[in-house]
């Protein structure tokens, strides 16, 4: 059987199972040791992690995904790594000084469980490598000595994003149906979940129209549940 909820139903729900439930949430946290200075760290868009083991002396990269695992131990052509210029779940960019004091990027790409590598002359004359912050994800550092505790926030949770308490929704056939009424000059995701406690991105950002927007979820055959919440962003 499939389910629907409406979106104040579902906050009941998630506030029952969650009464201390805050703006941020812990994914994971790590404690790491330094063995060769000081870590280079980034966090993408997706919760994806990279991190050298040196700053300028990198012997390796860890590149970790949203929930912790570690997706691929990477081994950099250049040890002269100054920092990250994006990581995702499918590819980390690096940063470094090459010989003719040029900067360069090394690109990682994962392709059917393969690393390929190449390398990009980069235009700048400097990549900054302080930014360890990609809405909606914070990667926190906390250095003792060699010692680094690293810890994965996820800055929505189930009670903080602003939900759209009018949306409709229902079963139509076999989709699960999302209706609400847009704001020309507001934007929105839709969001599911199969708890109540975790919720996915089902879009990307939408743009308002001032009309009726109408989202159809296929209904999966494997799941026993299927909830659905509009966001305003």
């Amino acid at each position: 059987m499939r389910y629907f909820i409406s979106v104040w139903a579902a906050l009941t729900i998630a506030s029952l199972l969650a009464p201390s439930a805050c703006a941020i949430s812990v994914l994971w946290t790590k404690t790491l040791t330094a063995e060769n200075g000081t870590f280079n760290i980034m966090v993408g868009g997706d919760g994806s992690v990279a991190l050298s083991d040196a700053y300028r002396n990198a012997k390796k990269i860890y590149w970790y995904d949203r929930s912790g695992a570690l997706i691929q131990m990477l081994t950099p052509e250049n040890s002269d790594v100054r920092g990250f210029v994006y990581v995702s779940k499918d590819e980390v960019i690096t940063t470094y000084r090459r010989a003719d004091l040029q900067f360069a990027m090394e690109l990682f790409q994962l392709v059917n469980g393969q690393i390929q590598k190449s390398d990009v002359i980069s235009t700048l004359g400097l990549i900054s490598n302080e930014f360890k912050f990609s809405y909606p994800y914070l990667l926190e550092s906390k250095v003792t000595g060699s010692t680094y505790e690293l810890t994965l926030y996820d800055l929505t949770s189930s009670v903080a994003p602003t939900v759209v308490g009018d949306a409709v929704i229902g079963i139509h056939g076999k989709n699960l149906q999302v209706r609400w009424k847009s704001l020309s000059t507001a934007k929105y995701k839709v969001q599911t979940s199969t708890d109540l406690v975790t919720w996915t991105d089902y879009t990307d950002i939408l743009d308002g129209t001032g009309s009726t927007l109408v989202i159809s979820i296929p209904l999966p055959d494997t799941s026993p549940a299927l909830y659905a919440r509009v966001i305003k962003l």
